[in-house]
């Protein structure tokens, strides 16, 4: 999942040039290690660094709306919609729970199935004659 740079810096997606630059000194003043002591205070100025390299860059920054635009930020229209069904689980059999653990009974039959297959193979592709 990619960050929202937009977020980072505080801006909506609508943002002019000059305000992501505003906002840019802005965060990078409150954030930069010299003047900001706290733990992860380096953590944040690199990641406003990186969000104007994107934003600051007018071909980068359109890159990453196309790319991100749907996916990340809460503000556009697109909303994806769930597909319609009326079982949960459409392709399992009724009263088939997966989260149960399998039967020894049931382990046996399919371990003997798959041996057979095998034979079965082998013997068409005629490996061991």
């Amino acid at each position: 999942m990619a960050v929202n740079y937009y977020a980072i810096l505080g801006l909506d997606k609508t943002a002019t040039h000059q305000q992501i630059v505003a906002a840019f000194r802005r965060m990078a003043i409150k954030y930069h290690p010299d003047r900001n002591h706290s733990l992860n205070a380096n953590e944040k100025f690199i990641l406003v660094h990186k969000a104007f390299e994107v934003l600051g860059n007018p071909e980068r920054r359109r890159w990453y709306d196309m790319a991100y635009a749907k996916d990340e930020h809460p503000h556009t229209s697109y909303k994806p919609q769930p597909r319609p069904s009326s079982n949960p689980t459409p392709n399992l059999r009724p009263g088939y729970n997966p989260d149960e653990p399998m039967s020894a009974r049931r382990a046996a039959l399919l371990t003997l199935l798959i041996f057979l297959a095998i034979g079965m193979l082998v013997g068409a592709l005629g490996i061991f004659r």
